[in-house]
């Protein structure tokens, strides 16, 4: 800037008499025009230098062969190499894909791949502007450093494609729609699941699923006020088959930030739903079997007093007579009772089987007045015996149980009457042959959904009050338990027949104890009898003394402790119930034998025997009478353990 303002000077200190020197004065202008021209020029320079240096991205000078004639800093930083190592070399040098032959225009606004001074390869971006400086022309190649760029836009990719891959692998439907319900993502999970394939419902409207017309405007609603939430509802597929579905939606946000769709994952719940009902049905099983369990014992007490007396009176009655014939009907009565206590305790998992080899016809046929006389005189029974023997290995409890509960269901099918056929059979070749038994009816038949979830525990068709739906789930789990298999036939208004089979055994069957009258034998020994019900102890009490033994009847432990110390003769046998209040049967024998060591124990309980060894309440092996039982069994018992040697405590 010096010149310029000498200049200046020296033209501002021209007196008046420079004008009469215009030559000189046009001389002086010329040199001020051109010394400021230059000083504007140099600062031009600097400021481009100045550009070229601080830029972020490298910038390279390059003549017409491709040589570096100017390199800026960034250059250096982005590529490694000196400025010196640059100048004067082919751009090559940094970007190996240059050809000086007549390709600079390939790099204009286009990507390339360089190499740095290590070797590694760089991204760059490359424009290029030529400008033409006498006698060449000449380019200016700004190259910039995109590889954080390809870095992120890789992450993105990989990111995008571990996301779509996640979504196409999960099990759970994903879809996506706008407020106007129009779907914009539907995943391989969502096919499976509904039916409608990708290219059927992309940018169409949801069909009548996912979820009711309810439930999605609930979650239209919530997503357009920014929540999230969840939803449990019942779909429908393609194929017009109901599934349960929980769903769970979020707000999918438009570029302004604000909610402009919804984003929904969907579970298929029907299965947990189903084990969910199906644990709900067994804790009402467990229910169910503690209260048999509870009231087993109490009950079976009851059936004792009710056929020991009625057993009793038939004894005192004559032949013949009505009022035998009324007694028969008691003891009759008593035995469906012990079979549904039986059934009870087979839901409370506390009737121990016994299996034998059996016939199972004579078991069926047995059956016939009983089951006369469940069904009522308006129904005809029919019981068809095989020819031959129809041997198995099962309770015989068991198999009265699955008639009499086939025979019952049965009758509930016919409320006007009809005909029950009862037939057994041999079905299969050998070796596997199973021992069959048919039930069946002239009702009204089942439809397909029916038979579907008669085997299920407390399904039941009947009015309220009218069922339990205990009954088929007992035979199920009869059936399944002895290795056999139960089939069912039938269609509405054509009747039912349920074909019932056991594993065939070739051996004969077990001889069956003979129905003839026992003479009771007694004796005269003294028995302790602890029993807390009293209408049982009276009757106990009554048949042992009608034997000739001498009885100390206690209400309580505590109360039989005290007879047997009171008592000056021996106590040869204590007969105590197992479960009483404050001690239990096994608990006054132990406290017993301080007072009379050489007593033997008869317990009896409602359980059987093998039900309170598992529960820990009596030691294997220990004389055990099960209720009910009949005068005889009680006589039986009470001499077989009073008579052994070995029996005792």
């Amino acid at each position: 800037m010096q010149p310029l303002k000498q200049n200046a000077a020296t033209l501002e200190s021209v007196g008046p008499g420079v004008l009469q020197k215009p030559n000189e004065l046009a001389a002086l202008a010329r040199n001020l025009a051109n010394t400021r021209w230059q000083e504007a020029l140099v600062e031009s320079e600097e400021r481009y230098r100045i550009i070229a240096e601080t830029a972020i991205d490298a910038i390279v000078t390059i003549d017409d062969d491709g040589e570096i004639l100017f390199v800026n800093n960034s250059t250096q930083r982005i590529f490694g190499y000196s400025p010196l190592d640059m100048l004067g070399r082919c751009l090559t040098l940094l970007v190996p894909g240059y050809s000086p032959a007549g390709n600079r225009g390939k790099y204009q606004a286009r990507e390339v791949a360089g190499r740095h001074q290590d070797g590694h390869e760089i991204a760059l971006e490359v424009s290029v502007g030529e400008f033409t400086q006498e006698p060449r022309t000449l380019a200016t190649c700004v190259l910039r450093d995109i590889s954080a760029r390809r870095r992120a836009e890789e992450d993105l990719r990989e990111a995008n494609e571990t996301l779509r891959a996640l979504i196409e692998a999960t099990p759970l439907a994903i879809i996506a729609f706008d407020f106007s319900e129009n779907v914009s993502k539907w995943n391989s999970a969502a096919e499976k699941m509904f039916g409608w394939s990708e290219e059927e419902i992309l940018g169409r409207p949801l069909p009548s699923s996912p979820g009711k017309t309810v439930e999605r405007l609930q979650i239209i609603e919530a997503v357009r006020r920014g929540e999230s939430l969840t939803v449990e509802t019942v779909c429908q597929r393609k194929d017009g088959a109901s599934i349960d579905v929980s769903i769970s939606a979020a707000p999918l946000d438009g570029k302004d930030g604000i909610p402009a769709a919804v984003v929904a994952v969907i579970t298929d719940i029907t299965e947990s739903k189903r084990l969910a009902d199906q644990l709900r049905q067994a804790q009402k099983m467990e229910a169910v079997g503690r209260l048999a369990g509870g009231i087993a014992h109490d009950f079976n007490n009851l059936l004792t007093v009710i056929a020991g007396y009625g057993e009793m009176l038939l004894n005192s009655l004559a032949e013949g007579g009505r009022p035998r014939a009324y007694a028969m009907e008691v003891l009759q009565a008593a035995e469906r009772a012990a079979a549904l206590t039986r059934q009870l305790l087979a839901f409370s998992r506390r009737h121990v089987e016994r299996p034998a080899l059996l016939d199972i016809n004579p078991v069926v046929v047995s059956l016939s007045n009983m089951l006369q006389r469940l069904i009522g005189e308006d129904m005809e029974l029919v019981i068809l015996p095989h020819s031959e023997a129809v041997t198995v290995r099962a309770d015989p409890g068991q198999i009265e149980q699955v008639v009499i509960n086939l025979v019952v269901n049965a009758r509930d099918a016919m409320p006007r009457g009809g005909r029950i056929t009862i037939e057994t059979g041999v079905a299969g070749l050998h070796p596997d042959r199973y021992a069959s038994i048919s039930v069946t009816d002239t009702g009204h038949g089942m439809t397909e959904k029916t038979k579907g979830r008669i085997f299920e525990p407390f399904f039941t068709t009947k009015g309220q009050g009218e069922g339990t739906g205990l009954g088929l789930s007992t035979i199920y789990g009869i059936v399944k338990h002895n290795h056999g298999d139960i089939h069912v036939y039938s269609e509405p208004g054509k009747g039912t027949m349920f074909e019932v089979y056991f594993p065939l055994v070739d051996d004969p069957p077990e001889a069956v104890r003979s129905s003839e009258s026992y003479a009771l034998e007694g004796g005269q020994e003294t028995i302790l009898l602890v029993e807390d019900e009293a209408g049982l102890r009276i009757l106990m009490q009554e048949l042992l003394e009608r034997l000739g033994y001498t009885v100390l009847a206690a209400a309580s432990s505590q109360e039989a402790i005290g007879l047997a110390g009171a008592h000056p003769g021996n106590v040869d046998l204590l007969l105590t119930d197992v479960v009483m209040p404050k001690a239990s049967g096994s608990e006054l024998a132990k406290r017993l034998r301080h007072v009379r060591r050489g007593a033997r124990v008869l317990y009896m309980s409602g359980y059987p025997s093998e039900t309170v060894v598992q529960h820990g309440v009596l030691d294997p092996g220990v004389a055990f009478l099960e209720k009910p039982f009949t005068p005889e069994t009680l006589a039986k018992k009470v001499r077989e353990v009073l008579s052994s040697v070995t029996a005792g405590s």
